[in-house]
């Protein structure tokens, strides 16, 4: 098709000879991303492209939705089979709603990562990176310490102390 062609009725294309289509007269609409991720899924824009059956048919496209996983269910029509490799354009974007930023609460360094790859699946609970930190062991020893002094010694002053250092590690997190 050459889309720079165009007459009032119909005929063939001066350069191609392929058939001239009808199309609409309304200009194209600018969205930004922002725009396009703000759309409710199901409610198509006024400039969204919507094909019918047998231009879906005629232009070999396939329709598939994308996520996680495998899809075990049996395709409807052979049509609808999912293609063994897909050429996909699009855009991907976090969720600003479901993204997070946490810092430390002790200085320290992270020694070694769990997750090394954007987008890799995690269990609930499962650990992202190990944190060495000089502040958090010296206050765990303290604690340790603690807690063997008050084993060896009944008096209320190191059971407070116990205490005392444990209260710390709980506001460490």
């Amino acid at each position: 098709m050459h889309p720079q062609v165009r007459e009032a009725q119909p005929g063939s294309c001066p350069i191609c000879g392929m058939d001239l289509v009808k199309t609409s007269s309304r200009p194209a609409v600018k969205m930004t991303p922002a725009e396009m991720a703000a759309m409710p899924a199901g409610n198509p824009a006024a400039n969204d492209l919507i094909l019918t059956a047998q231009q879906l048919e005629l232009g070999n496209i396939r329709v598939q939705t994308i996520g996680n996983g495998t899809d075990s269910s049996p395709a409807a029509s052979p049509a609808e089979a999912p293609a063994p490799q897909a050429v996909l354009t699009g855009t991907v974007t976090a969720d600003a709603q479901r993204t997070q930023s946490i810092s430390s609460r002790v200085a320290g360094r992270v020694e070694q990562l769990y997750v090394r790859q954007t987008g890799q699946l995690l269990r609930r609970g499962a650990p992202l990176f190990s944190v060495y930190s000089e502040q958090l062991e010296t206050l765990q020893r303290e604690y340790l310490l603690a807690l063997a002094q008050d084993l060896q010694v009944a008096e209320p002053t190191y059971r407070h102390f116990a205490e005392a250092t444990a209260q710390k590690l709980r506001l460490l997190g």
